[in-house]
């Protein structure tokens, strides 16, 4: 339950950060010290960026939905690195608002501190079920297909 509620904040918070760069640029360029100019010159890259923060949302939550860890800690990852390249290129601050909401959810992914449950590879190695990987130690090699 704990490390569903943290994938799905970073879920959110990816929501409220595309929000922010699409239709809220303005203000969120202000807050970033850009003047008019220059909120009018990112207007366009900050509307692309958006859609890859929505897309990233919508991604996190289909591995939710599926059971996918694999995805998710894939999109974790990702997001984690994105947020190393926005402390380092823009603002520090940015680490601390994507990324550290990222680490401790796939903290929790790879540990699975929530006793919820993963998926479990059945005898064919390609195909997984969604059962509890509480019951067993046997972890999965390659991100598997799930069935229903």
């Amino acid at each position: 339950m704990l490390t569903t509620a943290s994938v799905a904040l970073v879920s959110l918070l990816h929501v409220a950060f595309a929000a922010g760069e699409s239709v809220g640029w303005s203000r969120m360029a202000a807050r970033f010290g850009y003047d008019a100019q220059k909120i009018e010159h990112t207007r366009a890259l900050a509307l692309n960026q958006g859609a890859y923060n929505l897309g990233i949302a919508a991604m996190l939550v289909f591995g939710l939905a599926t059971s996918n860890a694999a995805m998710v800690q894939a999109l974790l990852f990702f997001i984690l690195a994105m947020a190393v390249v926005g402390a380092t290129s823009v603002r520090w601050t940015i680490f601390a608002v994507q990324g550290v909401p990222a680490l401790l959810a796939l903290g929790l992914t790879l540990t699975n501190a929530s006793g919820t449950a993963q998926p479990r590879v059945s005898a064919n190695a390609n195909v997984a079920t969604t059962h509890d990987l509480a019951t067993t130690d046997r972890p999965w090699s390659a991100p598997p297909r799930f069935e229903t």
